[in-house]
């Protein structure tokens, strides 16, 4: 098997619970016409599946002005057509690539996100591309976070700074920006807290680690990646809000998707934000990574 056939197959797998809701109301579009009751129906399978409402109104109207200027019924033309106008609608502005080295990436995202685990998978799959990793464990207001990316890291045999005895992110961030540069490291990854006594605080506390990085790295490439939970719906929209406001993010990481109905919600993040749905986090071990192709997603939906 082909790497493109894997992904296609990667990508099917992943989505097939969201498919599988879609499918079930997708079945009302016969050959023998679509009327209101269809739009109705076809704007409850969007929205079900976490697409999101404004996303879901522009598509339908956009969708019925064009079937009714050309007059097509047929169930293979309108799915077509709603995947088409769906990619467009979510399709996000080309990036300028970044560059520097070494390629910092800040990661940011509430506790339960998977954010932990996505760290080890970005780790692993950097490392089998010939990538020399290390792990910053700057979440220091959890021991529990702390130990899992310690376990992580000596799984996965790349490098950790950590300080079991500090609660200030900041200064293990330094130390491990510091340990970076003199050990020529190639990527390095930072996991944050995702929860603090209040939300400003969480937002003063990543705005202190951003601070550091950019003060202790200038030649670096840093990469700002929030890691949101499919599996949260529009809460996973409302916590993307809040991080974006805050933490210049760079692009989204989508986890859980595979056990989710709602895989529409990475489409309905880069219509809303104008920022890339990167990854896939699509299971438990640390392979279960796939890059986001926004084409072949939306033909998994639809499929």
């Amino acid at each position: 098997m082909g790497i493109m056939e894997t992904r296609d197959e990667n990508f099917f797998e992943s989505l097939a619970a969201t498919r599988q809701s879609l499918a079930r109301r997708f079945k009302f579009i016969q050959k023998l016409g679509i009327d209101d009751h269809v739009w109705e129906d076809l704007e409850e399978a969007l929205i079900t599946s976490d697409i999101g409402f404004d996303l879901t109104e522009e598509l339908i109207k956009i969708c019925r002005e064009k079937i009714q200027r050309e007059h097509f019924k047929d169930r293979e033309s309108i799915v077509e057509l709603v995947k088409s106008v769906l990619l467009d609608l979510s399709s996000v502005r080309p990036r300028i690539p970044k560059q520097g080295y070494p390629e910092i990436i800040f990661m940011v995202g509430v506790n339960g996100s998977g954010k932990t685990t996505t760290i080890a998978k970005l780790a692993d799959k950097r490392k089998n591309e010939g990538a020399k990793v290390m792990l910053i464990a700057a979440d220091t207001f959890r021991a529990a976070a702390v130990e899992q990316l310690r376990y992580w890291s000596e799984l996965l045999g790349v490098d950790i700074v950590y300080n079991s005895n500090s609660n200030d992110p900041a200064s293990v961030v330094y130390d491990g920006i510091q340990s970076a540069l003199a050990r020529d490291i190639d990527l390095v990854i930072i996991d944050t807290a995702g929860r603090l006594q209040t939300q400003t605080n969480l937002m003063n506390e990543l705005n202190k680690i951003r601070s550091v990085i950019d003060r202790n790295s200038k030649e670096a490439m840093i990469d700002c990646l929030l890691v949101v939970d499919a599996t949260t719906g529009q809460n996973g929209m409302s916590q993307a809000e809040k991080f974006i406001e805050a933490a210049s993010v760079d692009a989204i990481i989508v986890t859980k998707i595979d056990g989710s109905s709602k895989g529409g919600i990475a489409l309905a993040i880069q219509n809303r934000f104008d920022i890339p749905v990167r990854y896939l986090g699509v299971g438990e071990t640390e392979h279960d990574l796939l890059d986001f192709d926004h084409q072949m997603f939306i033909d998994a939906l639809f499929d």
